[in-house]
């Protein structure tokens, strides 16, 4: 908010009265009165704030000695951009433009998560302020469009180990958190942005007294995050690669306006049956859910997709998976787990899934069954989610899309949207 012309900007008249302030000198008067409307201005501009943010009322020193209020943005039902960048500008296929927001929002999702890579976006300690300008343009993309943004941090695996392993590192990472929360802070409200401080942690010690437990670390993230954003959702996993695993050993912190994020895409054949970041992963189709013993069936239509070399350790890989029957039942125990560690600690954590979903590579009617299945499990713990993700592989566009393309050239795939949404999308005949 852009402050009002002080009166002392200007020759004020005597006003008849009591007041000891008409009794002064008009040039003192007109600063006292500057003063006294320039605090009517942030009288003001904190009550814009607080209604926008009612836990704005947190001040940032009380920030780690109190509880902070209830949850800001409870982010329920939303997507996730797949447009990791490596450079500034971004190449075409990694930019993420207003028209795909656009799209996010009239599908139905209820916020949007963008991920940003810290090499990017980090010089030295701080914020490499030439890059910002395309952090700033992407998240009020979201704010255009009215629609809650998830900043995401969202290392590269071996960038996160160099932060996890060494303490210089660390410090330095925590540097660049403070900036970048402050550059959150003084830009969007808490029903704006939420923060995920890292995502999928690599597995720090398991010793409480090394300097590198993953408890102290997160503790240490999200103090200096809570400093600069007193009223903003916060995000924390545990490590292990943000796995439900890591989760449950991860210890709570006293702040009632955090989300606890996990990451899930298990059974991982099925899943990431297609993906082009594996090898392994990238010849395979045809792996069915769930598993049992007639997922061998399927064994040589598998087998003659994927390169000779790579045929002895597919072939092991699908006798473990039919032997393992990863059915409903199997991944909802998985699932409960989570409720199990949140009831441990009380029954009050707010749990969030920050990535799921399903290569285009699965068998389609296993995809929407084993999505649904997901949603299914989620709506019955109340737990919120990010789908993994918009146009990309794991798209929920049809597979004649574009990847990663302009929002004009996607089709979106209404079969699987009703498995994530069925209440805006409903079966034909429904």
């Amino acid at each position: 908010m852009k402050n009002l012309a002080r009166a002392g900007d200007h020759e004020t008249q005597d006003t008849p009265g009591t007041n000891p302030l008409f009794k002064l000198p008009a040039q003192s008067r007109a600063r006292n009165l500057g003063k006294i409307n320039s605090v009517i201005v942030s009288a003001i501009t904190c009550l814009v704030f607080i209604a926008l943010c009612p836990t704005s009322m947190v001040r940032a020193g009380e920030a780690l000695g109190a509880r902070s209020a209830k949850l800001a943005l409870p982010l329920n039902r939303g997507i996730c951009i797949d447009r990791q960048v490596h450079s500034i500008p971004p190449t075409p296929d990694r930019v993420t433009r207003a028209d795909d927001v656009r799209v996010v929002r009239t599908l139905g999702f209820e916020f949007v998560k963008l991920i940003f890579n810290p090499v990017v976006f980090k010089s030295g300690d701080g914020l490499d302020t030439s890059h910002m300008a395309y952090f700033d343009q992407i998240v009020n993309y979201g704010v255009a469009e009215k629609l809650p943004v998830v900043v995401c941090i969202h290392p590269e695996w071996k960038y996160k180990e160099q932060v996890l392993g060494n303490p210089a590192e660390f410090a330095s990472f925590l540097s660049f958190m403070k900036a970048l929360s402050g550059h959150i802070a003084a830009r969007w409200t808490c029903s704006q942005v939420a923060l995920q401080l890292m995502t999928e942690p690599p597995p720090a010690s398991t010793n409480s007294s090394d300097w590198n437990y993953w408890g102290t670390l997160q503790q240490r993230l999200w103090q200096t995050a809570r400093a600069e954003l007193p009223a903003h959702t916060l995000i924390l996993s545990g490590d292990m690669g943000g796995s439900i695993e890591g989760l449950e050993h991860a210890t709570p912190v006293d702040d009632d306006n955090v989300l606890y994020g996990f990451t899930f895409y298990e059974p991982n054949l099925f899943a990431w049956q297609g993906d082009g970041g594996s090898a392994l992963m990238h010849g395979l189709k045809g792996i069915p859910f769930p598993s049992g013993p007639e997922a061998l069936t399927r064994l040589p239509g598998i087998l003659a997709s994927v390169p000779q070399e790579l045929q002895g350790e597919v072939k092991r890989r699908v006798e473990e998976y039919a032997a393992q029957r990863w059915d409903p039942d199997k991944v909802s125990a998985r699932i409960a787990k989570l409720d199990t560690w949140r009831r441990a600690h009380g029954g009050k954590l707010k749990l969030w899934c920050a990535e799921f979903g399903c290569h285009q590579g699965a068998p389609e009617a296993d995809r929407r069954q084993y999505l649904e299945l997901m949603r299914t499990l989620f709506d019955r713990y109340k737990i919120g989610w990010s789908y993994w993700s918009f146009n990309e592989d794991y798209a929920v566009m049809t597979s004649s899309r574009t990847p990663s393309g302009p929002a004009n050239e996607q089709t979106p795939d209404k079969a699987i949207l009703h498995a994530l949404m069925p209440d805006k999308y409903p079966k034909a005949g429904d």
